[in-house]
């Protein structure tokens, strides 16, 4: 798949649905939950999951349900369910959470899956690293030999062209 097509990938495998559902209910706030609930730093998984990131833990609202049903039609049909799936909207509706409860759930099914949840701004800060120390190879090694590759908070891609080029070369392997 090349970046263009990337870009303009079919709105039937892009779920948008956040932003849409935000302003369908311009009156619902679910950041409130998020700042009023104390945060309690959980050490991450192997996998870089948040122990408490789960489909279970998840608050339900108007503006992030098409986004639920999508994550869980996700763990029902993986890999041919909206992949990928593409959450976006505004912050405190939960993408980082439901992106993780993805790979609980599927872990949870099946123990033995490589899964990789990762923020973008870890992915260029890895890339970096891996090809300042000489060790490209390894870095695609890590992250093209996996069953489950969740990346968070894309925005991050702006402007830092090498890392984009690496993630769409990346994207590319695990999606053929």
């Amino acid at each position: 798949i090349s970046h263009e097509k990337f870009a303009q990938a079919d709105s039937a495998n892009m779920v948008n649905t956040l932003d849409q559902s935000a302003k369908e209910a311009p009156n619902a706030n679910f950041s409130s939950f998020y700042t009023s609930t104390p945060m309690v730093t959980l050490p991450v998984d192997v996998h870089g999951l948040n122990p408490r990131y789960t489909f279970e833990n998840f608050v339900v609202g108007k503006a992030n349900e098409s986004a639920f049903a999508a994550a869980q039609a996700v763990v029902s049909n993986p890999g041919v369910t909206y992949n990928p799936l593409f959450i976006y909207g505004s912050a405190g509706l939960g993408k980082t959470h439901l992106l993780q409860a993805v790979g609980h759930y599927l872990l949870k099914k099946n123990p033995s899956l490589k899964i990789i949840y990762i923020t973008c701004e870890n992915f260029v800060n890895d890339f970096v690293n891996y090809i300042q120390t000489g060790r490209a190879r390894e870095f695609k090694d890590r992250y093209r030999n996996v069953d489950l590759f969740l990346v968070d908070d894309v925005q991050f891609f702006i402007g830092k062209a090498g890392s984009i080029e690496e993630f769409f070369h990346t994207f590319n392997e695990l999606h053929q």
